[in-house]
Formats: structure tokens, sequence, C-alpha cells
């Protein structure tokens, strides 16, 4: 793979319990904008790049004012922006966690990384709230797949992320599928490539096994 287009060197500190409360930050429109004020208080650089922002001054990026129109959705779509803040959790998910049925299973480790993606899970819905303290924890991502429109907000979630470390601009739309699927984004989400295209495209996923 081209080192230009690694997703493993985009790294978010995940050892702070901010990291699972960002996911409450795009509650409500009115509740986004109070931290971007900074009227209300969290750890900027966990904000910043969950926001996808390098300031807090700058605009708030369309997908974040959309997703407020799918409210069943939008908390996994809060758990996907938060994997995808650091290579190292989206390749765990994808090589680790993640069944290839929409599915998955998290098994604990000695770290507060781990139990912080232990809560994401839970907290955004995927996982089962008795499962809490649990060694291992089965999670579910396929609600959010029915939604079409979420599929096309996550794409340009995923352009963001990606501008991080290439020239996305520069990219046609095969080689930007080319650069998710070297990184295993499609794997992360436990999905197969055509599902994932087709989701990212706003296409149904039954009819790309």
């Amino acid at each position: 793979m081209d080192s230009k287009a690694d997703f493993s060197r985009v790294r978010t500190s995940w050892t702070k319990f901010d990291i699972v409360q960002v996911m409450d930050v795009i509650d409500s429109l009115e509740t986004l904008i109070k931290y971007v004020k900074k009227e209300a208080i969290i750890d900027e650089p966990i904000l910043r790049s969950f926001l996808g922002v390098k300031n807090l001054s700058d605009p708030i990026p369309g997908y974040w004012l959309e997703i407020q129109k799918f409210p069943k959705e939008k908390p996994l779509f809060a758990l996907f922006a938060v994997i995808f803040t650091h290579g190292e959790i989206v390749r765990k998910f994808a090589e680790i966690y993640c069944t290839g049925d929409m599915k998955g299973v998290f098994k604990i480790e000695p770290g507060k990384e781990f139990t912080n993606i232990r809560s994401a899970l839970i907290e955004s819905g995927a996982a089962q709230t008795y499962l809490r303290r649990s060694n291992e924890v089965p999670f579910d991502f396929s609600p959010i797949f029915q939604n079409l429109e979420v599929g096309k907000l996550f794409r340009s979630l995923l352009v963001e992320r990606l501008s991080r470390i290439t020239n996305v601009a520069s990219l046609t739309n095969t080689e930007f599928l080319r650069v998710c699927y070297e990184n295993n984004f499609d794997k992360a989400l436990s999905l197969s490539p055509r599902q994932f295209e087709a989701w990212l495209d706003g296409k149904k996923l039954i009819e790309y096994n």
C-alpha cells in the first residue's frame, strides 16, 4: 500500500473517556453548537478529530447537520465516526472484531482504550447495555445499513478522514475505493467490498452480498 494513504498514521487518543462522550456532541444541533462554541466542555483535540475540523471556528461539516434528520441512525453514525479517528482501532475492528455479516464480537483487553471501545459500542446501541462489564461484547451494525441516505453521508465523512493522509480531491471514485479497501474500511464495518461500495453510493445492500 502507498505509504501516503496509510490510515494507520491517523491517531486520536482513545485513553480518555471523552472519546466515548464525544458521540453525545451530536445529540442535537443545539448541543453541537454549544460544544463548538466551548459553552460545553470536552477534550478539544478529540472533538476536532471527531467532527473533522482543524479549528472549532471552521464551518461544521455538512454531514453533521444532515445526520440530524436521521435520529435512529445517528448513534451508530457517531460510533463509526469515532472509530475512524484512529487507524489502529479501524484495524482491530477489521481484523479482530468484525465477522463480515454486519456484526461482530469485541473482546476486552487490559487498558483504558479497550474499556472505552466497549463503552462506545454500548452507548451507540450497537451492543446491549447488560454487557457493560462483559469481557465479550457481541455487536450489531446492521440497522444503519438499511438507510441509504446515511451511507452517502458516511462517504463524505470518509473523504474528510482520508484527507488527513492523502489528497482526496485528486482521487477518482475508483482510486477512492481502492484506498478504502487497502485500509480495510469495508471489513471494519463488517461489510463485503460490494456492500461497502453500495452503501456509500446509496444503493440497497441486499443486492450486493
